[in-house]
C-alpha cells in the first residue's frame, strides 16, 4: 500500500481506533453472569435435588455454580483493566 493510499483510506475510513467500551457496573454484571444455559440447568438441579431431600447434593451444586460464576466474574473484571490500560 502507497501511503497515497494509506491516507485516502485514513480520510474515507477514518484512524484504526478499537471501539468505544460498554461499561456497566458489578452489580449489574454479576447478575448477568448467572443467567447461561448451564448455570440455569445446575441450579434447576439443585432446587430438585432439595426438594427430594438431598439437601446436601443440593448445597454442593449451588456452591459450584457460585464458585463458577466467581471466577468468571473475576477473570472478566482482570481482562476489562488490561483492556483499558491497553487502551490508555
Amino acid at each position: 500500500m502507497t501511503t497515497q493510499e494509506a491516507e485516502e483510506q485514513l480520510v474515507r475510513f477514518g484512524a484504526n481506533d478499537p471501539a468505544p467500551a460498554h461499561r456497566h457496573s458489578a452489580v449489574v454484571e454479576l447478575p448477568l453472569l448467572f443467567v447461561n444455559p448451564l448455570g440455569i440447568i445446575l441450579l434447576i438441579a439443585a432446587v430438585i435435588s432439595g426438594f427430594i431431600g438431598q439437601l446436601l447434593d443440593a448445597g454442593i451444586i449451588i456452591a459450584m455454580v457460585f464458585i463458577g460464576v466467581g471466577v468468571n466474574f473475576y477473570q472478566t473484571y482482570r481482562s476489562k483493566i488490561a483492556i483499558r490500560s491497553l487502551r490508555a
